[in-house]
């Protein structure tokens, strides 16, 4: 009788597509980032490390790039989407490189600040498009 309320209580547990990634987006952390220009002039690449704090495996779908200038003002956001998708393990860290595209970046004083927006259930097969 007690297995019946387990997908009300434990809802991230018995999802068929798994566990919901929002409440664990901030144990995901993107670190030592480089944005490189590439063979065309306003051609960008970022690559770096996610970091993985929590205790569940996530299979990197999407980055949120926004570039800032001075204290927080906001210039440009991008959403790049993982080429080859892979998953960072609990307590490990992945390297990652994406291609940006092309920015019109013409500040020099412009940060990087990136966050993983999306990402699946590491535990599932990875889904085949």
């Amino acid at each position: 009788m007690l297995a019946w309320p387990c997908p009300w209580l434990f809802p991230d547990d018995f999802r068929s597509e798994g566990r919901n990634f929002a409440p664990y987006r901030a144990q995901l952390v993107v670190v030592r980032t480089s944005l490189e220009r590439g063979q065309k002039k306003n051609e960008f690449w970022l690559s770096g490390y996610i970091t993985n704090t929590g205790n569940y495996p996530w299979r990197m779908q999407e980055l949120e790039v926004r570039f800032m200038e001075g204290e927080g003002k906001l210039v440009d956001v991008c959403h790049p989407e993982m080429s080859e998708k892979f998953v960072v393990q609990p307590h490990q860290e992945q390297a990652f490189r994406v291609a940006l595209g092309t920015l019109a970046l013409t500040n020099k004083g412009i940060v990087a600040r990136v966050r993983v927006q999306t990402a699946t259930d590491g535990n599932r097969p990875a889904k085949t498009e």
